[in-house]
Formats: structure tokens, sequence, C-alpha cells
């Protein structure tokens, strides 16, 4: 026998050994011993170490286990490692446990990234353990969690020997990221909650991961932010030194990693099989906890033998913060009382599960009473009291027979709470708020108002009753009003809206003084009505405006607040601009802890529309599956901010050209918001919209059509007749009707969008509402409508003046003037259109049909050469590009008519098929 497979067989019999107990292993040995009596005797050796727990608890010992190890080392050793695996070339080990080895390894094809390569130790193919190991590649392909190390590929060697590919995380122990780092405390509880979540992910998915421990729980940084990620679903076993001081892993018989005693629940470490569950994993995350928070662990097993070490678990409390070496003595009682409780001997004593150890943690991080605590009149008001800002939510009551959606009325009551006087009067005045619009929804009876009302109306109720009901509370007068102008903006009214917000304005400053809080507040609300109202250069003034007054003593929260109303009034001007100052918000936020994981999702879409608009799609589609993931986590999947997190990912998935991804994205958004919503709510309205928008992006208008028409028909019906969004729901539908060739149903609905946006209360009419007269008209070969309303939508006074849609007029001007024979002014025209239009969207090309123009308005001066030069640069692009059909389809028709009429029948031919295979 070669000692490679002398290797192997010891290996094998080793590994039976330990999963038999009592007589079934002894007979095995017995059946060694006739067979092969020195490997029988080395077997014996290697079992005749004191057992963790008795033979009928099929323990193993902590020996035993890293005997295994360096047998499988052996044979590795001997037996000479390939340093190849399929695409993957082995760089070095970086762990190793009891099913095999794990290599960080280069993959080099279809693309070239190091990952983490772990193959079956010792060509175990068959059997238990290759069972087990085809078991933990099904457990982590169900999993798909930012927090959760990723797999990424499977397969065998040239023997057949499995493996399993997976992402490579090179970051710090979480308890190591503490030492060094030294974060705050809020930033490291968020950190454990992140890993609460990936663990619950996990739980949800039926399985328990029995090995919780800093090693497996490593922190990287992501945009400047620690990020922790699980490595170890029984995958990867770090290799500890066998050292007294280091923590100790045991072994099952099958070789998987039990647990690591010092982070190991007593029902695991007693080897109670049938009581582990996900409140094993509370366990060993409580001391995770407990190590983060202290510097030390709960449990000081140094210089213990293993069995003593498993009685002090089953039996001693956990020692109390005070006693620990760091600064445990210091924290809050809540946190002590958080750990202990997921410390607990017996299971149906901790939380419940993960997600309940988490938000504990975020109710001590929002300075709300956690549930391990009793609720105590005493305890609930000292939470209170330690709390920093108010922030009371108030709700419309919903009414009996309204014919509409429900509205959620909130006040969101700005401002740092420095003084405990300042908390008590701020609770004061939302309860006293509070009141007062629950009384007008309750007095707003159908009889009283009509079974038709409308939330508007009852609005008008309210700000009828205001100034009666609060004649002695000018400040609270002045809060309500403002409060008020928000829900009437977020009812589409911008223009009632202003006046009642400049009013608050003017009242909160004869009350306050021009840098007060509330004064910044109302200037806020001011710029976004102003951004409403496509205003945008306005917005960012009055808000940079806001931001001056307030001097020094603006907090961080209020600076985030102006970067975030700047960045999206800037959006539409200046996208770069827009992702910069949008990107300051996030950073400031995650910095200083200014948001929830809420917040943080909602400004991560907001990056993610900016990083689009800027034609950065790959850094959008990144920006904007955080935000979906983080969103859906801390939301659920249904909420309003998650499925327009959704829209923008689908549409962001459009431009990469993704395109069933987008679709199966749009059709489940649709579905989760008819679910949630209704089919008649706003909400549902706009993803039948953002639906028939994707469906256009791949040309299939027919299908688009029905979509945009209930979308509209919801407005038509929520809103009234005049609205902003029914403007734009007008045009949509008319695109894909002039997309379609119903040229003169497409100029209805096209009028129909210019009218509404001239008479909705404040509404400016977008640039690109003219231009798609211009363009309908270009299409019917009326050249002098075409033109008037190419002029128009090139104005300043035509509303909307972004880039992009100033530089697509001069473009729609430069097609009108060279079909109606002036090459210079069409040549003109679209030089101003393509310098544009590169600068604003680089990658979108729609630059492309300018230059067409631009080449046939010189080829008409004679300039023939220079033309053809242009031509055959985008000739390619022309056909294959990602720009708006419309303009595709007339400059494949004009190129397909100027080399049909140049005699070139090949190029006329290649535009002719072009064509033929988008209008199919």
């Amino acid at each position: 026998m070669t000692d490679d497979s002398r290797h192997e067989r010891l290996k094998e019999a080793l590994y039976e050994a330990q999963a038999l107990s009592g007589a079934a292993r002894r007979r095995l040995l017995d059946r060694l011993e006739t067979e092969d009596p020195g490997l029988a005797a080395e077997v014996r050796s290697l079992l005749a170490e004191e057992p963790l727990v008795d033979d009928a608890g099929r323990g193993i010992t902590a020996a035993a286990g890293e005997v295994l190890r360096q047998v499988g080392a052996r044979a590795e050793l001997s037996s000479g490692v390939a340093r190849e695996i399929g695409p993957y070339r082995l760089l070095e080990v970086i762990g190793s446990g009891g099913m095999g080895v794990v290599y960080r390894a280069e993959q080099r094809e279809p693309i070239r990234r190091e990952v983490a390569l772990k193959v079956l130790g010792g060509g175990l193919t068959s059997g238990r353990i290759a069972q087990r190991f085809a078991a933990e590649q099904r457990a982590l392909s169900l999993m798909d969690h930012p927090g959760i190390a990723r797999i990424l590929d499977a397969g065998g060697d040239e023997t057949g020997t499995p493996y399993i590919v997976m992402e490579l995380v090179q970051g710090v122990p979480i308890t190591d990221y503490c030492r060094a780092a030294r974060p705050d405390r809020a930033t490291l509880l968020k950190l454990f909650v992140s890993v609460c979540r990936a663990v619950q992910h996990a739980h949800q998915k039926g399985i328990v991961h029995r090995d919780l421990k800093p090693s497996n729980i490593l922190v990287v940084e992501v945009d400047g932010a620690p990020a922790a990620k699980i490595i170890d679903f029984g995958i990867a076993r770090i290799v500890d030194p066998p050292d007294a001081t280091r923590p100790r892993t045991l072994l099952t018989g099958e070789g998987q990693v039990l647990g690591t005693l010092e982070y190991m629940s007593p029902e695991q470490a007693s080897g109670r099989v049938r009581d582990i569950d996900t409140r094993t994993d509370v366990y060993s995350l409580g001391a995770v906890l407990y190590e983060m928070l202290t510097g030390s662990l709960p449990y000081d097993l140094s210089g213990k033998s293993v069995p003593e070490a498993i009685g002090i678990i089953g039996r001693d409390p956990p020692r109390p913060f005070r006693q620990t070496r760091g600064g445990g003595r210091h924290l809050p009682g809540d946190l002590e009382t958080i750990t202990l409780k997921s410390l607990e001997k017996e299971p149906g004593r901790r939380y419940g599960g993960v997600g309940f150890l988490a938000e504990d943690i975020e109710r001590y991080l929002r300075a709300e009473p956690i549930a391990a605590r009793r609720p105590s009149t005493l305890y609930q008001l000292r939470t209170l009291v330690r709390r920093h800002r108010t922030a009371v939510i108030l709700s419309g009551v919903a009414m009996a027979g309204l014919a509409v959606f429900g509205v959620s009325m909130a006040i969101l009551y700005a401002g740092q709470v420095r003084e405990r006087e300042h908390a008590e009067v701020e609770a004061e005045k939302a309860r006293l708020v509070s009141e007062f619009l629950q009384e007008t929804f309750a007095a707003a009876s159908p009889e009283d108002l009509g079974r038709g009302a409308t939330v508007m109306q009852v609005l008008d109720r309210a700000i009828g009753r205001l100034d009666h009901s609060f004649r002695a509370q000018p400040s609270l007068a002045a809060t309500l009003r403002n409060t008020l102008g928000e829900t009437v903006r977020a009812l589409g009214d911008p223009v009632r809206a202003e006046s009642l917000i400049t009013l608050s304005l003017a009242e909160r400053s004869r009350l306050h003084g021009d840098g007060h809080r509330d004064v910044f507040a109302s200037r806020l609300s001011l710029a976004e009505v102003a951004a409403d109202r496509g205003d945008y250069a306005r917005a960012d003034s009055i808000a940079k405006d806001a931001l001056r007054r307030r001097g020094a003593d603006v907090t961080p929260r209020e600076r985030r607040e102006v970067l975030r109303v700047r960045g999206r009034s800037a959006i539409e001007l200046d996208p770069p601009l827009a992702e910069s100052l949008l990107t300051e918000a996030y950073d400031l936020t995650v910095r200083l802890h200014l948001g929830d994981d809420a917040d943080i999702g909602e400004l991560l879409t907001e990056r993610g529309y900016s990083a689009m608009r800027s034609s950065k799609f790959e850094r959008a589609d990144s920006l904007l599956h955080s935000a979906v993931d983080r969103l859906t986590r801390v939301r659920g999947p249904d909420h309003p901010a998650t499925l327009m997190a959704r829209s923008n990912l689908a549409t962001c998935l459009s431009w990469l050209g993704r395109t069933d991804e987008m679709l199966a994205l749009g059709r489940d958004n649709l579905v989760r918001a008819e679910r949630a919503l209704g089919p008649d709510h706003p909400q549902t309205a706009i993803a039948h919209n953002n639906m028939a928008s994707q469906l256009t992006s791949v040309e299939r208008f027919r299908e688009a059509e029905p979509h945009y028409r209930r979308a509209v028909a919801t407005w038509e019906r929520v809103y009234g007749p005049a609205h902003p969004h029914l403007s734009i729901g007008y045009a949509n539908v008319g695109y894909v009707l002039h997309c379609d060739g119903r040229y003169e149903e497409a100029e209805a609905w096209y009028r129909k969008a210019v009218r509404t946006a001239q008479s909705s209360p404040g509404s400016l009419p977008g640039q690109f509402l003219y231009r798609n007269l211009a363009s309908v008209a270009l299409d019917r070969g009326d050249l002098f409508e075409a033109e008037r309303w190419a002029r128009r939508s090139i104005e300043p006074a035509a509303g909307i003046v972004g880039p992009y849609d100033l530089g697509a007029g001069w473009g729609a001007l430069a097609e009108i003037h060279l079909a109606s024979g002036r090459p210079d002014s069409a040549a003109g025209c679209a030089e101003r259109a393509v310098a544009i239009l590169r600068a604003t969207a680089p990658r979108l090309q729609s630059h492309l049909p300018y230059e067409e123009v631009r080449a046939l308005a010189m080829a008409a001066r004679g300039e023939r050469a220079r033309a053809d030069s242009i031509l055959a640069s985008i000739r390619e692009p022309l056909v294959t590009g990602k720009y708006w059909f419309l303009e595709k389809r007339r400059a494949l028709r004009r190129a397909e008519t100027y080399y049909r009429k140049a005699g070139n029948s090949a190029e006329a031919a290649y535009y002719r098929q072009a064509l033929a295979r988008i209008q199919r």
C-alpha cells in the first residue's frame, strides 16, 4: 500500500469511527484488526483521548479533531495538490476543516477575479462526507444576502472531487475591527444589527449556522463605512493554532464544525442535538456582542479541560459587564440586559429569533424602551428623556365612503433636542396637532361633505379651522400651516402649497427670528415646492439661502437636508452636480448616524437615480441594488419607497441592455403594488406607467399602451382633470401611438398634455411636450407646424429647461431645417445639439441622429467626401445604438434615402433592412 493510499485509508477509517459509538464502534475496530492490524492500532491510538461527552453523545475529542486536520494536510503534501482546478488557479491555503481545504484562487475566465475555493478534503467523493459537502452547496445556494459571502460556482475537478467557489472576503474579524477602529457605540451596534439581519436571512431559508464567532464574521470597508460579511455557513473552517489561549473548535463525527466553545450555547456544548435551533445562533451572537462591547468573553475558560468548560457554560452565569477587564462598567444597563438575555441558559428564555434581538438593539438606538426589560413608568420616562429629537408621525383617519386613496398625514417636526424642557414643549405641540387633525378628519362625514368628497376637501376644512383653533398659539398655528402645505404639495397642488408654506415662513420669522430652526424648515419646504414646479434654479437658491441664514446654529442633520434638496433639484439641470451633492448627503448620514437604514436606503435610491441621469449605469446599478436590498429588509418589499427603488433599478437595467431582468422586475413591481395598495391607488398607477415605459424601451408599443392608459385613468379619477401627473401621462400615451404610426391619435394626446400642463395649478410645461408636437408634425410632413413647436421647445419660457431637453430641441430644429432644404441652418443647429448632448449624456448616444443631420447637410452643400466620412464613422452605432425610437426611425429613413439617391444600393439595402427590423 502506498503512502498516499495509506493516508486515505487512515482518514476514511478515522472518520467512520468517529461517526459511531459504543458497540458499533467496537465492531468496526474489530473488523479493522482482522483486515489491517497496523491501521487498527493507529486508529485506536487516535481515539484514545478524553471524550468531550460520553459515547452516547457521539462526541469526539479536540485532539482527534486536530489530528484529522493534520492527516488531511499530510495526504495533501504527499500527493501534491494540483495548482489548477477548472478555470481557477490556486494561490494559497487560507483555511481548512474537517471536510476540506479552502484556497485563495484566481478565476481566469470568463472574468478575472480572486475567489475562495473549497475542495472536499482527501478526495472523498462518496459516503457521508461527500453527502454533507453536497448539502452545504445546496444550503449556500439558497442564500442571497449582502451580509453573507455568496457562492459563485460549484463543480468537480478532473478526479471527480467536488469543490465550491465563494466570494473572497478580505476583511478582519469583527472583534478585531472593534479593538483597532474603536468605533463609536452607535456604529458598533448598527454593524452588529447588520450581522443579525444576515443570520435572520439564513434562518428564513431554514439554515442554522451553529458556529457564529468573530473569525466567521469579517468586516470590510464599503464606501468608507464598515460592513460585516459572514463567511462560513459550513464552508471554511479557519484553522486555529493548538494554543490554549485560542478558542477551541469541536467537530461532529462527520467532520462538521459544531461550534467554538467560547461562543457555543449550553445545548450545543452538551450534545443536546434536538434542542439546537435558531435560538442557538442567538446565543452565539450574544457572546459575540458581549466581546464587541466589553473586549472580553462571557466566560473565562482558560486552563479548563473540555468537560470543565462545558460544565461552566451550562451552569454558571456570564460575568457582569462591570467585572470585565475592558470598559464594560461604563456601558448602559439596557445593553447589558439585551446581551444577557441572548445568553440565557435555556433557549426558551432567550430572544425567540435573531430578528427580535436586532429589533431590541434598534429600540435602544432610538432611545425607546427595550423589550428585554419590564416597562416600568420610571424606565419609560428615562428613555423618553434620553432621546435627542422629537419625531411625531400623524396619520389621517380614513373616512368611510371616500372614493379616494388614504393619505398619511405626517409631521416630522425637525430639530435637535438639546434640553428636556424643549422636548416636553415639542411633545405637547405634537399632541395638540394630532388631536386637531384627528378631529378634522372625524368631523368630515360623508353626509357632511358628500360621498364624492376628496381628501383635498378635508384639508380645505382643516385650513379654514386653523386660525380659529390656534388663535392663542401662533407658533403652533405656523407649524400646522407648514405641515398642511407639505401635505397639499404631496397631493399635487404646488400653488396652494407655496401659499401655505410662505405664510408659515412669515409667521415663524416674526415669532422666532430669521435663523430659527422652524424658519429653516419652512424655507426648505419652499425650496421643494419650487422644485416640484420645475423651477430648479430657484429651489437651489432657496436651499442655499436657508443654510446661510441658519448660520453657526445649523445642525449636521439640517446640512444633510439642504444637500438632499439641492441634489434632487440639480438632477434635471446638472446630473453630475446632483450626484456629488447626494453622495455628500449620504456620507454625512452614514458618518454621523443621522438616519436609520430606511433613510440610507432612500438616499441610495436618489444617488442611483442621479448616477443613471449622468449615464453612469454600472454605478447606478450597484447603488440601486443596495437601495433595494436595504429597503426590502427594513421596510418590506411592498413599501412605496422599495417599489420606487425597484422601478429605478428596472430603468437602469434597460440602459444596461438586461432586458429580461428589467421586464421581470417591472412585472413583479406591478403585482406587488396591486397586492399591497389595490388596483386604483396612485402608486399602482405609477407601477403601470413604469411597466409601460419598460415595454416602450424594447419597442413593444402595443403592449405598453394599455398600461399607460390605465395609469392615466387612475390619475384622472384620483386627482381630477388638472394635475401635473396627467400631462406626463397623456404625453406617454401619445408617444406609443406615435411610435406605432398612429399620428393623428398621437397628436391629439400630445395637445391634451400641453393643455393640461398649462391649466394645472402652478405647473410649467416641460420642453419635451412641445418637442413631441414638433416630432409628430415632422412625421406628418407639416414642416411649418413642426418648426413652430420646435422653436417653442427651446425658449426659456417653455418650462423645465434641462440641458438634455435643450439639446434635443436644437436637434429637432436641425431635422426640420434639413427636411425643408436649409442645409446651413440645419448644420448649425445639429452642431449645437451634438455638443450639448455629448456633454450631457455621452453614453446615451442621443447625439447620433444629429451627427447624421450634420453630415447630410454637408452633402447638400457639396461636401460629399466629408459627409461620407462622418456617415461611415457612425454607420454601425446609428443602427445598433440605444437612443429614442422615433429619432432612430427617422435617421435610418434619411440614410436609406441618401444612399439610394446616390446610387449606392448596398448601403441603401443595409439601412432598409435595419429599418425593417425596428418596424417589425
